[in-house]
């Protein structure tokens, strides 16, 4: 299991560093500790923010809050951890589809579009369970989330700072993030620059690897149209 600081040391590796740091939190008395410090946590943020990992994945019913709209019939606070949101359900849903029937509220266009079974398979592919939503920030700052879906459940990629749960490969893809970041400034001029372009381009292919390998981890395919909607098309 890596910890931050391993990640730290590797990346320093990564620029032909001794890579002996010992303590990013609170940083030790070496100059890079000093910039893991500063470098690490958003590095992580950034590459938490490239995809929908599925280790930072929750899923919560939100709590209602008072902020009304004129757009919208349901207010709620949104988690604190939250980076982005990644779906909005009906609290009843068994899933990402629609496996335990059609909503009772909804209407025949809603589901069926068109009508045809083309219409019924597209938008239940595409949508399933999921709900429409805003995210906003009120007149304080605070950030809300719009819905007409009462008793709302969240699906949503959290903020984490626990290495634990980094797969390998994403373990490897934040290693050149944070190398890029540092290169500019322990290696002076244009070196620097271009140490930090050719970090950016190994990110880019590790970023790739760790996506695919994430995505193996969840498969979720629609449910067959109904007989009497099949019959139609």
């Amino acid at each position: 299991m890596s910890s931050d600081v391993d990640i730290c040391n590797l990346a320093l590796a990564r620029l032909g560093d001794e890579a002996n740091v010992v303590s990013i939190s609170p940083p030790d008395q070496s100059a890079q500790a000093g910039y893991c410090a500063r470098f690490y946590p958003m590095s992580l943020s950034a590459v938490l923010d490239e995809h929908n990992w599925g280790f930072n994945s929750k899923l919560v019913t939100l709590a209602l809050t008072t902020n009304p709209s004129s757009l919208w019939d349901y207010c709620y606070e949104v988690p604190s951890d939250m980076i982005n949101v990644i779906a909005l359900y009906d609290s009843t849903a068994v899933g990402d589809v629609n496996y335990g029937g059609f909503p009772s509220n909804a209407t025949t266009s809603s589901i069926y579009g068109d009508g045809s079974k083309a219409s019924y398979l597209n938008r239940l592919a595409t949508h399933g369970n999921q709900q429409d939503y805003s995210v906003e920030s009120d007149t304080d700052g605070n950030v809300i989330l719009y819905a007409n879906q009462q008793n709302a459940m969240l699906k949503y990629a959290a903020y984490t700072t626990n290495t634990a749960v980094f797969p390998p490969s994403f373990i490897d893809a934040l290693a050149w993030k944070l190398a890029a970041n540092l290169a500019g400034i322990m290696i002076k001029g244009d070196i620097g620059v271009s140490a930090s372009m050719k970090c950016m381009q190994a990110y880019a292919m590790a970023l790739k690897a760790a996506k695919d390998s994430d995505s193996q981890n969840r498969k979720v395919f629609p449910i067959p149209a109904p007989a009497g909607i099949a019959a139609r098309a």
